[in-house]
């Protein structure tokens, strides 16, 4: 397995990888063994994935591409879920249940919150946009629980109210 350590808004983030893809992207409390990407060499498609979290980690863009992902552990249902929630707008939030009816399976609410606890690429694949239905923040197994949870969506968020007051401000001249 191999590791490259970058550091975010959220602290260091570890990326596991390995020749079958990614492996996991751990979202760090302590700031131990942080690696320097520039002395790094990577595989192509881990310098596209690492190019597009930047963008994401700098700019909130979404991620455009599916990277290469080593797979072999998930169900067909976690696949469909993670590819849902991949599709998901930075900003926007679903609920469990509109995340199950989003893979035609809408009584499986539970179902998806127990890929989402099982999720080992978060941003990437971005459980943190998926809340219960009472409109809570609900739960967050990377970094600082929900207040790492909690960052991301305020951090998404942030953009898309630039983007709106750009866009109202430009109207009015």
């Amino acid at each position: 397995m191999n590791k490259t350590i970058i550091t975010s808004f959220l602290g260091p983030l570890t990326i596991e990888w390995s020749d079958r893809g990614l492996e996991r992207v751990d979202i760090r409390l302590s700031e131990e063994d942080s690696l320097s990407l520039e002395k790094e060499t990577h595989p192509e498609w881990l310098q596209n994935f690492l190019q597009e979290l930047e963008l994401y980690l700098e700019q909130g863009k979404a991620f455009q591409t599916w990277p290469k992902i080593n797979e072999s552990h998930w169900t067909d249902f976690q696949r469909q879920i993670y590819q849902t929630l991949f599709r998901t707008p930075p900003g926007k939030t679903l609920t469990y249940g509109e995340v199950a009816a989003a893979c035609d399976r809408p009584l499986a609410a539970r179902s998806v919150g127990a890929a989402m606890s099982r999720n080992r690429l978060p941003i990437l694949i971005p459980c943190h946009r998926v809340v219960p239905a009472s409109g809570k923040r609900g739960a967050y197994s990377g970094g600082e629980g929900p207040l790492s949870k909690q960052k991301l969506l305020n951090f998404e968020r942030s953009f898309l109210q630039e983007a709106s007051s750009f866009f109202s401000s430009s109207r009015e001249t």
